[in-house]
């Protein structure tokens, strides 16, 4: 995002205060009433104002001392300001007051024995997730987890806390389940499907299942784990908590990833559309290379093993590979067929220079997100093929009527093999994939160490015993295994192949070794070859002026979209100055018309919340935290300036492409 949209930081905590104080206020409210029921021994009152305020709470994104801690520096610079301050100041007394009295309190009540937690009665399962919820914990959003049964008294306690979320984890193989199933509510039926019980209670009763039922766009920040009577083998439940945490890994991953780089996406998109023009869409391929075998060569360590094998494979398989692997290939005098990038990074130049701008050969490809560096997309290949992810550059190719291709994926191997599943490629082979640090390293071909072994995760090794992975790695390494699950029921003769000889083992691949599945690959007679050449003489004679002209007809519908949605922001924004001079039913009758008109253009400009997700998410929060018609209207001000300025930014970028197109 432009340095414009970026608030420095003391703005930033200005714009925090009201809302941060309301918030505050709220909490101490919650706090005194809870002390007073349990000054009054009324314990069963306490339970549902204590989950009211950890929904409350889960709404300051920090801890309140950290935020109050950076706020110490911010110089009020109005009266409010300064009483604003010191409510804040004063709140976070009352509520760290509170907390060590909750402590003390909750530490007194009673809870049954593990072995009588069939007999527990409502008030007992309460007072165990009283003692057990914590403090941040957003009913909403986050996740309770029951290992084995869930007596009706449970069930009652979580429809009476109204727990949004919970997924109860009872294995086909548990010795209970006759019991699970007889002495409950909760029917778990006869097949391996999960069961819904109410709106928020599943019962799960394979491993896999999980996946199916997990929200993967809003994870939850906080997870709450309880053993249910006679739940499963330690087994049983260590494997369930590795899929949960593997699940809101990568759920993590996927959302941060967007929060993080959506601005950039969106001004290197702007920027690239007169490249994507001139370039032909990557589902243009569709079959072509139907059942020839494709080798996915990564730039792990375990590539420096079997480089000298892989020179044998060109012109008997599809070389497609990252960036990241180019100088070592080249360094061996080998040439892919395809290079690969998802990075939003200059990976032309230090410090991630893996491309090689020198020595890339005429009949080489680049695959490239409409989203990543123009650097990176300008690089002088002969032929690019663009497409767009569903959550950063679809909006692009969307502008040339380009259609989707499934490439999701949080690495860029991961989506290589998604692109080699969709042109049904077979055998699809995997070489350099680590996925790990293989002696500490990170790339085939480098010295230097990949990062520091201390707090890494683990994983199955490729020849047994564990290895070291990072978190980024042990996302893809999870997709990997789901593409495998993929493959293996969708009844199709897929055959996937690791042939990495290091690393991680990745399950459902078969292992082989390299130079072996080289020596099973058909000759083709050429085939490859030739159907590489067909592509490239297709690309020279590609009709692009068509592709051009639909991509500037679309631009400028895009354009007129952007400009109703700025004017009806603007309109908004004079109604809300009128309104802060007078209060007028009239005008206020006008303004939640025309905000209506903000909120359904912005809809449909949905490519916006790249720029605006979290300014808005922000402003959304604040204006519901308001307590008086003044402090509503000027927090929407803010809300109509920033689609303003985001208007204004769009705007000037679609008409730069515009003319260079």
């Amino acid at each position: 995002m432009t340095q414009s949209l970026t608030m420095n930081t003391s703005a930033s905590f200005a714009n925090e205060l009201t809302p941060t104080v309301a918030t505050l206020a709220t909490m101490a409210d919650l706090c005194v009433k809870i002390l007073q029921h349990i000054t009054a021994g009324e314990v069963r009152q306490v339970f549902p104002l204590s989950d009211e305020l950890r929904s409350v709470r889960a709404r300051l994104s920090d801890q309140l001392a950290k935020r109050l801690e950076l706020l110490k520096d911010f110089k009020p610079s109005t009266n409010l300001e300064l009483r604003q301050l010191e409510q804040l100041k004063l709140g976070v007394g009352i509520v760290g007051k509170f907390d060590q009295v909750h402590d003390q309190w909750v530490k007194v009540l009673d809870e049954p024995d593990k072995e009588r937690l069939a007999d527990a009665s409502v008030d007992q399962w309460h007072i165990i997730l009283e003692k057990r919820l914590p403090r941040g914990w957003d009913r909403r959003r986050d996740l309770l987890v029951v290992y084995g049964e869930v007596p009706s008294n449970l069930k009652t306690t979580i429809l009476e806390r109204f727990l949004d979320r919970v997924l109860v984890y009872q294995p086909f193989d548990h010795e209970s389940a006759e019991h699970f199933a007889s002495n409950t509510d909760l029917s778990v039926g006869d097949d391996a499907k999960p069961n819904q019980i109410t709106q928020n209670i599943v019962v799960v009763r394979k491993i896999s299942d999980f996946k199916s039922q997990f929200p993967f766009n809003n994870p939850p920040e906080l997870i709450l784990e309880l053993s249910g009577p006679c739940p499963p083998s330690g087994k049983h439940i260590e494997e369930a908590k590795e899929e949960i945490k593997s699940l809101v890994l990568i759920a993590s991953v996927s959302r941060n990833t967007i929060k993080t780089f959506g601005p950039r996406w969106f001004q290197q998109g702007l920027q690239n559309l007169p490249a994507i023009a001139n370039s032909q869409s990557l589902a243009d391929f569709r079959d072509s290379f139907k059942g020839l075998p494709m080798i996915m060569v990564s730039p792990g360590p375990s590539l420096d093993k079997n480089i000298q094998a892989l020179k044998q494979a060109k012109g008997r398989a599809i070389l497609i590979a990252p960036v990241q692997s180019m100088r070592r290939l080249h360094a061996e005098g080998i040439y892919p067929d395809f290079y690969m990038v998802i990075d939003p990074l200059d990976l032309t130049s230090e410090p991630h220079a893996f491309i090689d701008l020198q020595s890339i050969k005429p009949y080489q490809a680049l695959i490239v997100g409409g989203s990543c560096h123009p650097n990176v997309v300008s690089a002088p290949f002969a032929r690019k093929y663009v497409f767009g992810s569903a959550s950063s550059s679809s909006w692009l190719t969307d502008l040339f009527g380009d259609e989707q291709v499934n490439t999701a994926g949080t690495s860029v191997a991961v989506t290589g093999m998604n692109i080699g599943l969709s042109w049904r490629c077979n055998p699809i082979i995997l070489v350099g994939q680590d996925l790990a640090f293989t002696d500490g390293l990170q790339y085939a071909g480098r010295k230097q160490a990949g990062t520091d072994a201390a707090g890494l995760f683990e994983l199955d090794g490729y020849h047994g015993g564990k290895v070291k992975t990072s978190y980024g790695y042990k996302v893809a390494h999870y997709e990997f295994e789901m593409i495998a699950e993929r493959v293996l029921n969708s009844g199709k003769n897929i055959s996937i192949i690791n042939a990495t000889e290091g690393g991680a083992c990745i399950k459902g691949f078969t292992q082989k070794p390299l130079h072996a599945v080289i020596e099973e690959l058909p000759e083709n007679d050429g085939i490859v070859r030739k159907i590489i050449q067909s592509k490239i003489d297709e690309f020279e004679n590609f009709p692009f002026e068509n592709r051009i002209k639909t991509g500037k007809s679309n631009i400028r519908l895009i354009l007129n979209q952007v400009d109703r949605l700025s004017l009806s922001a603007k309109i908004c924004r004079q109604l809300t100055l009128k309104l802060q001079r007078k209060v007028s039913n009239q005008q206020l009758l006008k303004l939640g018309k025309e905000e209506q008109r903000v909120r359904h253009n912005l809809k449909s400009l949905d490519f916006l919340s790249l720029i605006v997700q979290e300014e808005i998410k922000h402003i959304t929060q604040s204006l519901q935290s308001q307590s008086t018609m003044a402090e509503n209207l000027e927090v929407s001000i803010k809300f109509f300036d920033t689609i303003i300025e985001a208007c204004t930014l769009t705007k000037k970028g679609l008409e730069s492409s515009l003319s260079q197109m």
